[in-house]
């Protein structure tokens, strides 16, 4: 049986970094512990989110007109050798602006699930290998949307298969970049950037995490 929530304490809520919402609690520990910790994140646990957010908010909450809550989305590093996929964005969130492949996690997925399922939906392109690296929070105020989003590496695993653009609705076109192009938390020819690809460059070091995980890779296929 689903318990009701009180979300009282929501309305007028004045955000934080990952706020006190009941449903976002996980969010909220993760945030405490990237903090707290001085290891590499890239060998964080990976938290999967397990509330149902539509039922408990819309069926049984009496305050839903007036209490709003982030939703949980992926933003994938696809690489392949030192390059890693960007598209351009059209539609009505972010358009013209610059972004790499993602989405909203559905209810039950993992982030590796989410971020699987986003790029074939997205580029049509399989991948493997997938890292959590960090956690951003992206609030669009002019659109009234609020993410909370999860930031995960993985490998294109064809070599040979181009990115398509699956849908045209939203997205203009797919490119390869290099990470020199990557200076300063700006990408050479890349302007403007969707908000929640500029929260992961003040977040991470995306050129170190391509390296890294370019070598990573390389060193595998030369030992099989």
């Amino acid at each position: 049986m689903s318990t009701i929530l009180d979300c009282s304490k929501c309305i007028n809520f004045n955000n934080k970094l990952f706020g006190q919402c009941p449903i976002f609690l996980k969010f909220s520990e993760a945030n405490r512990v990237l903090e707290a910790s001085r290891q590499d994140i890239d060998n964080f646990v990976n938290v999967s989110m397990t509330y149902d957010i539509n039922i408990k908010c819309d069926n049984y909450c009496e305050n839903k007109q007036d209490c709003k809550h982030p939703i949980a989305a992926i933003s994938a590093i696809v690489i392949r050798d030192n390059k890693f996929l960007m598209g351009q964005r059209i539609g009505a969130h972010g358009s013209d602006t610059w972004c790499v492949p993602g989405g909203k996690i559905d209810f039950g997925e993992d982030w590796f699930g989410a971020t699987q399922r986003e790029v074939v939906e997205e580029t049509g392109l399989n991948t493997h290998g997938y890292k959590f690296h960090g956690l951003t929070n992206d609030y669009f105020p002019e659109d009234n949307k609020h993410f909370i989003n999860v930031i995960v590496s993985c490998f294109a695993t064809n070599a040979e298969q181009q990115a398509r653009i699956m849908e045209s609705d939203k997205c203009k076109c797919w490119e390869w970049v290099s990470i020199e192009d990557i200076q300063d938390n700006i990408i050479k020819n890349k302007d403007p950037l969707f908000l929640s690809l500029q929260n992961v460059l003040k977040t991470v070091d995306l050129k170190s995490i391509i390296v890294r995980r370019n070598n990573e890779y390389t060193g595998f296929k030369q030992t099989k």
